[in-house]
């Protein structure tokens, strides 16, 4: 008898790790010991942000003008990209409705469908996305025409909409393991609480709350993260209205730790904004360890959404630094067309070696 229960604790053991080990294997990012993993462990890797794509894509549904920039990708086994979904628009609080906004609500399945046929097509190359969904948020506001600050207030019209646009990127792609992380919109804490912003800080938590509740109620499982910049030098004592008197750094920690319901706190760094932020000289790198450090302590892993500089070509050391920083992702600004922004690299010869330069940093 005890043989025959111990061999049934033994199967029954058996089955419950199994049970485990399928119940994890689904190639999802996720937080473990507030490191990001996968199911082969730690992550640790280096992308682009490639935005123009799928912005050109879901407008012309011409698919074969993006497949070279993709394949250039994966021949430089860049692993991931940063992209958008929604469109871009002006973001200035007094501009009028854009026809891209326009076209976007009324046609937001044919802008899904294309999305299906991209992360297909990424898939296929073992490329990865990390997802902003909306970019900019205020020009919405401007198209059902409420107040700047409505998509903070969840009975707004505009709230709703961006509520179930993420509820359906949920239910769609809420288990695809090509999408790495989610993230609703670019640099909003730039736009928060300094004198006559729109927004105040307390505006962006609650719109987060209000869109990571839409897409948790929709059974979406991916990491989110904050899409934000390096709070601003003075972030913290602007949000106490102490004016803009450079932080400390223990001011500039408690910006970077709000209330947005984030699984990965964002940053994007580039040397032009460096000397405001006096703990760290001229040298805005220097911050990456500080943070990486910080983010153990905060049990929010550090993702840099965007680095670069005014020049495309980036120095080999200053890809070298950001990979030795201790950030686990990062993501080069910026692949695509050079006619889409001046500090845009594309595949030409120049471009490509740029990639492989990026594609070893990981």
């Amino acid at each position: 008898m005890a043989r025959h229960i111990a061999a049934m604790l033994t199967l029954l053991l058996i089955a419950l790790v199994s049970l485990c080990a399928t119940a994890r294997a689904d190639g999802l990012l996720r937080l473990a010991d507030c490191q990001i993993v996968d199911d082969r462990g730690s992550v640790k890797a280096m992308g682009v942000n490639y935005v123009d794509g799928f912005w050109s894509f879901a407008s012309d549904g011409k698919r074969k003008a993006y497949l070279p920039y993709l394949d250039a990708l994966a021949e430089a086994k860049v692993p991931f990209i940063r992209m958008a979904f929604g469109p871009w628009a002006d973001d200035k609080p007094d501009a009028q409705p854009v026809p891209q906004i326009a076209d976007f609500v009324a046609n937001r399945d044919r802008y899904f469908e294309r999305l299906d046929t991209f992360l297909a097509d990424l898939k296929a190359r073992r490329i990865a996305a990390v997802l902003d969904v909306f970019w900019n948020i205020d020009p919405y506001t401007t198209y059902f025409g409420e107040p700047v600050t409505a998509s903070a207030c969840p009975d707004s019209r505009t709230a709703a909409f961006l509520r179930e646009v993420v509820a359906e990127l949920a239910r769609r792609h809420g288990r695809d393991p090509t999408i790495w992380m989610i993230e609703f919109l670019n640099e909003g804490n730039l736009g928060v609480d300094f004198p006559r912003a729109p927004h105040s800080r307390a505006d962006l938590v609650a719109l987060m709350k209000g869109l990571a509740a839409a897409l948790r109620g929709a059974g979406d499982r991916h990491l989110v993260d904050s899409g934000n910049s390096l709070p601003r030098s003075a972030a913290e004592r602007l949000h106490q209205r102490q004016g803009w008197a450079p932080d400390s750094l223990g001011d500039f920690y408690r910006a970077l730790d709000d209330e947005t319901p984030v699984d990965v706190a964002s940053v994007h760094v580039y040397p032009e904004i460096a000397g405001d932020r006096p703990w760290d000289g001229d040298d805005v790198l220097a911050t990456l360890p500080r943070l990486v450090a910080h983010s153990r302590r905060d049990c929010r892993p550090i993702f840099v959404g965007e680095f670069g500089a005014k020049d495309p070509m980036l120095e080999e050391s200053f890809v070298a630094r950001i990979a030795q920083s201790g950030v686990p992702l990062a993501a080069a600004w910026g692949f695509g067309r050079p006619a889409f922004d001046p500090m845009t690299f594309g595949i030409d010869a120049r471009g490509r070696a740029q990639l492989a330069r990026i594609g070893a940093g990981h």
